[in-house]
């Protein structure tokens, strides 16, 4: 079964909580760590010029350092993983990055199929573009073929999911309350056809049609989406976010699809 994604974001949260009041995250006693703990771990530590104690585990330790390189590397066939590299502003040059998730994959082939894997990741991306308005906005992912799944994440320091729907004039007074209702309803801060429905029916064809995982963090609010493998039913888990270093300043959008999964047909989910 995929390892729980609420799981990987709630070590990010303790790692976060514990640093303070120093500034100093303690990574010492890792021994296993997912793109989705690091990946809102390493925009914190841009954002606030925070610090952190590498692992003593000196296998996590090289791990990580390799996934916090900035730069954008060339993914050849012998690599599994894609470290943080930041989006760029514009969403125009935002191909190259796609292009080194698309070939980290073998181009979806054995991810639902070349369509619906680069309809869904170019999705995640461009919804980052049109609704987030971010100064920061980085990527990872990792493809774990002895566990059976890949991961791919993406974190932004922009506008919240209940704000955009708050500006557009809906009434979302909690942040977990306003990703429920652009799942459940398909609402959008521009119009029926665009975030909303695109949100909706990519978290149904990741879950649904690929028995996959889907968890979104946007401020004080999360909702994880985890298909279950004993009736194929899609559990949802709800989740209110206290504040300081649970909630985040933007949103998080992670998933992770079997490995190898069958082909998809995009079709299905956004007619």
């Amino acid at each position: 079964m995929i390892p729980r994604l609420w799981h990987a974001y709630d070590e990010f949260c303790s790692l976060v909580r514990a640093s303070h009041p120093s500034g100093i995250c303690d990574l010492r006693r890792l021994d296993w760590v997912y793109p989705t703990t690091l990946l809102p771990l390493g925009s914190f530590l841009i954002r606030t010029g925070g610090k952190c104690l590498p692992p003593t585990n000196p296998g996590v330790a090289d791990y990580i350092s390799i996934m916090f390189g900035r730069r954008l590397q060339v993914v050849d066939p012998g690599k599994t993983y894609m470290p943080l590299v930041p989006l760029p502003r514009q969403s125009t040059d935002a191909d190259r990055v796609l292009g080194h998730i698309y070939r980290l994959h073998d181009h979806g082939r054995l991810c639902g199929g070349e369509s619906a894997f680069k309809y869904l990741i170019g999705e995640m991306v461009d919804n980052v573009y049109q609704h987030s308005h971010f100064s920061n906005a980085f990527v990872m992912a990792q493809r774990y073929e002895n566990k059976g799944f890949v991961e791919v994440a993406i974190v932004d320091d922009g506008v919240t999911i209940g704000e955009s729907l708050r500006n557009a004039g809906f009434r979302t007074n909690e942040d977990s309350d306003a990703i429920v209702r652009v799942l459940a309803e398909g609402i959008s801060a521009k119009g029926t056809d665009t975030r909303g429905y695109g949100i909706r029916s990519n978290a149904s064809m990741f879950t649904v049609g690929l028995k996959g995982a889907v968890l979104i963090v946007s401020g004080r609010g999360a909702v994880e989406l985890v298909s279950s493998e004993r009736d194929g039913k899609v559990r949802q888990n709800n989740y209110r976010l206290e504040g300081g270093s649970s909630s985040l300043n933007g949103t998080l959008v992670s998933v992770r699809i079997p490995y190898p999964s069958g082909r998809v047909d995009i079709h299905d989910y956004t007619t």
